[in-house]
Order: C-alpha cells, then structure tokens, then sequence
C-alpha cells in the first residue's frame, strides 16, 4: 500500500478531487490514479497533486503494462490540468531503467523527478528494501515527480542507511512500512501562469468512470 500525505499551510484550499481507474491498452485496470487540485487563498494560483500504484511483479510483459499506465496518467493530466504545477507521487513498482520512467520523464512531458534533482541526476539506490523467501530485495521504484517550469525542489529527506534498517530490513518497529518515505519540500516558481478550474469546470470531472468530490 502507497500513501500520500500533503503538509500545506493554511494558505492552500482544495478546489475539487477525481478518481479514476487507470486503462491498458484501452481497457479498465484496477489500478486507480487520485488527482486533487489546490488553491492558494491569496493568489489563487493552483496546484495538481496526483498519486497512483501501478502494477506489481517483474517480467516484459508488466513493465510493458506499466508503462501503458504511465501513458494513461499523463494523458489524465493533460487532460484536466495541462497547464497546472503539477507534483505525481506513488509506488510505480518499476526501476529507473524500465520504460515507463523515460516515459514521465521525457522533455514532452514537463516532468522531471524530485530526487534525481536533488542527487545529481541520479535517484536514491533504493526505496524499498525487504526479505522475501527468494532473498533480499532492494531496489528504487517510488517517484516523486514535478513540474520544473512551475515548481523548485528545495530539498528532500533520505532514505534510510543500510546500518539504520539492522539485519531484518523493513518492515519493522522503526519502520513499520517495507517502503519508504519519500519527502519533498517545493515553492513556487516567481513566473507561473496556471489557469484555473471554474466550478462547471470541477463538476466537468465527473465522468462514468471516475469519482469527483468538491471540497
């Protein structure tokens, strides 16, 4: 299980929330992606926040799906919120070196990873590290992903050392989750020109498979 957790002033509201299911080649996924979008009080200058897990387990065929679920999600956004500061968080089960990375970040989107950023072009070792009855498995595969044009990176928190995980990895009382906090802090580019949502625009969300809620 993947969770997002937002801290934000008192300056930010929410505008309106969707969700949907993700499609492979067209067709329905359980999968779903969570976008919320956020008003500043003062400005009323908006944010996108999207969070999503995408499929598990290794093999061609699922980093194959995979990266058709990533296709998906930018569609979604381009769809709702092109021209929004937009922040994409979650478990996408996948390693820099599968395609659905290159995907979310290739220069057409406008996304570039938070960490990757932060570490010089590269991203954490790993995010995950936990024994299975095959043996360890450690690698990276949860993003934060974020707008550059809109959006700075000012800093992020690091994962765990192998000596603070001790033998037994995660999960465990110091950390409960076999995945790790992946923790970001971002302000404002001075340069922004979001558009906003009206509220037909919010209620337009709503659509036969999707979830919408106004806030």
């Amino acid at each position: 299980m993947y969770g997002t957790d937002l801290k934000l002033s008192a300056l930010w509201q929410h505008v309106c929330a969707v969700a949907s299911p993700t499609l492979i080649y067209d067709i329905l996924d359980k999968t779903v992606a969570i976008l919320l979008i956020l008003e500043n009080r003062e400005t009323e200058k908006q944010l996108a926040v999207l969070t999503t897990h995408l499929k598990a387990r290794q093999g061609a065929l699922l980093s194959s799906l995979r990266n058709e679920q990533g296709k998906d999600l930018l569609g979604f956004l381009d769809q709702h919120c092109s021209t929004y500061p937009v922040i994409i968080c979650g478990d996408f089960n996948a390693e820099p070196s599968e395609p659905v990375y290159a995907t979310m970040t290739e220069v057409s989107t406008g996304l570039d990873s938070a960490y990757a950023v932060l570490n010089g072009g590269k991203e954490p070792p790993y995010s995950t590290w936990k024994i299975r009855e095959s043996g360890e498995c450690c690698h990276n595969i949860d993003y934060v992903f974020y707008t550059p044009n809109f959006l700075r990176v000012e800093g992020g928190f690091d994962v765990p050392t192998e000596n603070d995980l001790g033998p037994c990895r995660a999960p465990s009382f110091s950390y409960p989750s076999d995945h790790f906090s992946l923790i970001c802090d971002f302000s404002m580019q001075p340069e922004q020109n979001a558009s906003m949502f009206s509220g037909n625009e919010c209620d337009a969300l709503e659509g036969e498979n999707s979830l919408s809620e106004s806030f």
